[in-house]
């Protein structure tokens, strides 16, 4: 939903918001941001060239706030 969603302006966040603050989400949140990029080049989503674009844009913007959420989880296991 993430990548195929253009109108969810901050869905990193927004989701780091929601759920990042209980260590029992961490685990599903982790696997998330592991996902996302992972299926950027899927080509079962169809994603055209440009959305492709603005999604690999979001997640170099959003890389400090999860590489955060990562040491935070890590210190916190």
């Amino acid at each position: 939903m993430v990548l195929q969603s253009t109108s969810w302006a901050d869905p990193y966040g927004q989701l780091l918001h929601l759920f990042g603050q209980d260590g029992r989400h961490w685990w599903p949140l982790l696997e998330i941001f592991s996902f996302i990029p992972e299926e950027v080049y899927s080509r079962k989503l169809h994603l055209g060239d440009n959305r492709r674009k603005q999604i690999l844009n979001q997640l170099k913007e959003v890389a400090p706030t999860i590489l955060a959420f990562i040491k935070q989880v890590s210190d916190g296991w």
